[in-house]
């Protein structure tokens, strides 16, 4: 991605949140109080990353896991300068409308990073060729 970009150009990129991807059997789930009501999440191997086959509508669907730091590392040592990170939440309206959705603010289930190719390091680049 790093090669084919301008000098100063963005790479936007949304993936499922590590925490989602972690757990090797994709069995991450919700803890519940005694009302019924969702408080918080379990997960683990977080630190293992790697292939992860679950159930997501039909049995067998791989993924990858990596932690968030793998993420960003590797990013960073291909060259890119990160610019923002998110792990969105939904907006009030939006529970307002679908209140099942206040799951949301216990975990992140996506992951949204922006970086940007270093334009001083292009210049270096084409000054050395």
């Amino acid at each position: 991605m790093y090669s084919v970009l301008n000098a100063e150009g963005l790479l936007l990129f949304s993936q499922e949140h590590p925490i989602i991807t972690s757990t090797v059997d994709g069995a991450g789930h919700f803890n519940k109080n005694e009302n019924g009501e969702k408080i918080s999440y379990t997960f683990s191997n977080y630190n293992q990353p790697g292939e992860r086959r679950i159930h997501w509508y039909v049995d067998g669907v791989i993924k990858y896991h990596r932690t968030f730091s793998n993420i960003i590392n590797a990013l960073s040592k291909a060259g890119f300068i990160i610019e923002e990170v998110c792990e969105p939440i939904p907006e009030e309206w939006v529970i307002e409308k679908v209140p099942a959705w206040i799951k949301e603010y216990i975990k992140p289930n996506f992951l949204i990073v922006k970086a940007r190719k270093d334009a001083v390091v292009c210049k270096r680049e084409k000054t050395t060729d």
